[in-house]
């Protein structure tokens, strides 16, 4: 039994949730799974953007790498090939709320 609960507690700060997508504008066409994401650490891209959503994802603690990997996932879902504007936010001792927006370049 305490196996169990420590395989769970491991497992746990792996994964990551999607809490919350704010479209600010209408959906668009999903880009295949995989493309290329250039996630920014500045507040504004350095090229022009146009924004599609704003992303939360909660996360346990030791899940950050699986956080960015399901927002480059989800940045291609919505049609993105930018992400930037990043936050994290601790909620609690159990996790963090990261949030970003998901952007793509005009003309693509």
């Amino acid at each position: 039994m305490r196996t169990s609960a420590a395989l769970l507690i491991v497992l746990g700060g792996c994964f990551s949730t999607t809490s919350e997508v704010k479209l600010l504008r209408t959906q668009q066409p999903a880009l295949p799974a995989g493309c290329p994401v250039n996630v920014l650490a500045e507040t504004t891209a350095p090229y022009p953007v146009e924004d599609l959503a704003i992303l939360s994802i909660n996360y346990a603690p030791g899940g950050r790498d699986s956080a960015l990997g399901r927002l480059r996932e989800q940045a291609c879902y919505y049609g993105g090939d930018t992400v930037y504007a990043i936050e994290e936010t601790p909620r609690n001792n159990a996790s963090t709320l990261l949030s970003a927006r998901v952007a793509r370049r005009p003309g693509r």
